[in-house]
């Protein structure tokens, strides 16, 4: 007997080993109320890549063959902004010449789409590193911390919803700053975080970058019990970074999160979709 055959003849529905976990999963799965899954093929893109514009070290012959390889729609090159200095952040008259560079290159390519995008320092409250002028060229904009991680919590929190109630800022990224073994997760009210996010119509990052893993599963079911959109990047720098989407892919399964619930299972029309009834 395998698996499947074993909880039919306990008159279960199917648990799926990520939510086996002792809580009420066998309950459901009486009821037949056992969420489904979403899936790696479910993923239609990748809303958080780093390029040769910044720190990355992509071409766009990398880009195009990892595309190929997991059969994405899109691909956001998400380069740093001006104040990020270590990550080579782009200057507003640089970032200009690379919305250029990047609206010939979707032109170029007919089977999928390059977008344009940027990974926008939150400096402060209500600061963020390029101007709205800027920021709403950007076919994405993320929103993250990557300074002043010591602030208290009621600023770090303060700082990150109000990126979130800039009308042009997508999603945060790595909303708790973890680095898995080099860095604890910055002090923040992720509880207040998800509520802003829920009343603004924005999503979170669940990131896949090894090293980050964040938001983790407990906080991804949070928000999208929510109603909060996820979307599952990998923050690559590397072209063998694109792989890591898995590991994402698995927070969310552990979280119990569908298809529904997870930004980039959109095509790329309904992503566009939703960003304009959002503004």
């Amino acid at each position: 007997l395998n698996e499947k055959e074993i909880y039919n003849m306990l008159g279960l529905e199917y648990i799926p080993p990520e939510l086996r976990e002792g809580r009420d999963e066998v309950e459901m799965a009486e009821k037949n109320l056992l969420p489904s899954l979403m899936t790696l093929g479910d993923i239609k893109g990748d809303l958080h890549v780093h390029s040769r514009w910044s720190d990355g070290a992509l071409e766009i012959g990398d880009m195009a063959e990892r595309i190929k390889k997991f059969k994405y729609e899109y691909l956001a090159i998400t380069d740093h902004s001006v104040s990020n200095y270590y990550g080579r952040g782009l200057s507003n008259e640089r970032v200009m010449e690379k919305i250029e560079y990047i609206d010939k290159l979707k032109s170029r390519y007919k089977d999928f789409r390059i977008l344009m995008g940027s990974e926008i320092d939150i400096k402060g409250i209500g600061k963020l590193d390029y101007p709205e002028s800027i920021i709403k060229k950007m076919d994405i904009a993320i929103g993250s911390l990557h300074s002043s991680f010591l602030n208290s919590k009621n600023e770090n929190t303060t700082r990150v919803i109000g990126a979130i109630e800039n009308k042009y800022i997508d999603f945060i990224g790595h909303p708790t700053g973890a680095v898995l073994g080099s860095r604890a997760p910055y002090s923040i009210d992720i509880d207040s975080v998800i509520e802003a996010a829920a009343g603004n119509g924005k999503a979170l990052e669940i990131n896949s970058y090894y090293m980050r893993m964040d938001l983790n599963e407990k906080n991804a079911e949070k928000a999208a019990g929510r109603g909060v959109k996820l979307v599952i990047n990998t923050d690559t720098h590397r072209p063998i970074n694109m792989d890591m989407i898995t590991l994402g892919v698995d927070i969310a399964r552990r979280a119990g999160l569908e298809k529904k619930d997870i930004l980039n299972t959109l095509s790329l029309d309904e992503l566009m979709e939703w960003k304009e009834k959002r503004n």
